[in-house]
């Protein structure tokens, strides 16, 4: 699997904190890199035991997973919800935020942990993209409506599907 498609598809939603101005655009890269990089970590342990109970069938467990993450995405685009990325005031519900935005790494991680060739270089990249997407929040925040926060997420989603599918048709191919 690609590392550098996987980091995009678990840090992309950073972008959002990049719109909180109560904190330092240093102190949202650093949090975001470090909550991200340790989420997608605590995945891949975690994944490492669930490995052992179904490594048989982990691609399919990867494509509900992935397949779900992009339903989540869609539902966000098709749906107008309560918004995730409220401006926070607070180091407590900045922290929230940033729990809730990173969920999808360690789902991520979890799941793909035995089909990942290079891990490591994917966490690399994951602590590479977050503060990368957080600056670039924080740079276009006048011109991120709505619509294209809507937009991004279903970028997001569609990235999540063909990850989802490229590891089920790489895994049933004998890539694995």
């Amino acid at each position: 699997m690609n590392p550098l498609l996987i980091a995009i598809s678990v840090t992309l939603d950073s972008v959002l904190l990049g719109k909180q101005r109560t904190f330092s655009l240093v102190q949202l890269m650093l949090s975001a890199c470090f909550v991200h990089v340790f989420a997608f970590g605590i995945g891949l342990i975690l994944g490492e035991q669930l490995v052992l109970f179904i490594g048989h069938v982990d691609h399919w467990v990867a494509l509900a997973v992935f397949s779900f993450l992009g339903l989540s995405c869609m539902k966000a685009v098709l749906f107008d919800e309560t918004r995730l990325e409220q401006l926070a005031n607070s180091w407590p519900k900045l922290a929230l935020l940033m729990v809730g935005l990173s969920i999808d790494a360690a789902a991520v991680g979890a799941t793909s942990q035995g089909l990942l060739m290079r891990p490591f270089t994917t966490l690399i990249v994951i602590g590479l993209l977050a503060p990368i997407f957080v600056y670039i929040g924080r740079r276009i925040t006048g011109a991120l409506t709505h619509t294209r926060e809507r937009v991004l997420k279903l970028i997001e989603g569609c990235l999540f599907w063909s990850i989802g599918a490229s590891i089920v048709v790489t895994h049933t191919q004998g890539g694995f």
